[in-house]
């Protein structure tokens, strides 16, 4: 299961953070928690971003937004998400986006050369000196959830927001 955080204080410090204990700093064999990491506290569909802050044998856990640990000093006990699922856990919670099924349309892209790199973006109404238009060159996309590909050689379908609050 993912580690929990149990409070050990249960109010706030001077400086905005909870202190508590982890039940483990890793999930398989990913590190997810390490000082000045970026982590979530989850309870049911609630997630709070922050920062984890190594307090000698206990952790601090300070959200990013003053306040959002106003619900977790009401509980002693939450989930753990590393930074990379948290966000996309803060996605599909995300109770001001608006899902729309859409089929992936093949556009054009723009190549950029930078150093001894080369990268694509789907072009819009200018590109940048020195880039180069590719017809038909945006070719896919990826699920920012769970990375599918999106797009002729994977799934033609998936769903869209806009802006998500």
């Amino acid at each position: 299961m993912f580690p929990r955080f149990r409070l050990v204080l249960n109010e706030l410090s001077e400086t905005g953070e909870v202190l508590g204990l982890v039940t483990a700093t890793t999930h398989g064999q990913e590190v997810w928690i390490d000082d000045r990491w970026i982590g979530y506290l989850v309870a049911d569909t609630h997630l709070i971003r922050g920062r984890w802050n190594r307090r000698d044998d206990l952790w601090g856990f300070a959200p990013d937004k003053p306040g959002a640990l106003q619900a977790p000093v009401a509980s002693s006990e939450w989930m753990v998400l590393d930074g990379y699922w948290g966000a996309r856990a803060d996605i599909v919670f995300d109770r001001g986006r608006q899902w729309q099924r859409a089929r992936f349309e093949v556009a054009d892209g723009v190549r950029f050369k930078q150093r001894s790199s080369v990268y694509m973006k789907k072009a819009d109404d200018s590109h940048p000196e020195g880039s180069e238009l590719v017809e038909g060159g945006w070719d896919h996309e990826h699920c920012e959830i769970c990375l599918a590909t999106l797009g002729p050689d994977g799934q033609p379908e998936g769903y869209v927001s806009e802006g998500a609050t």
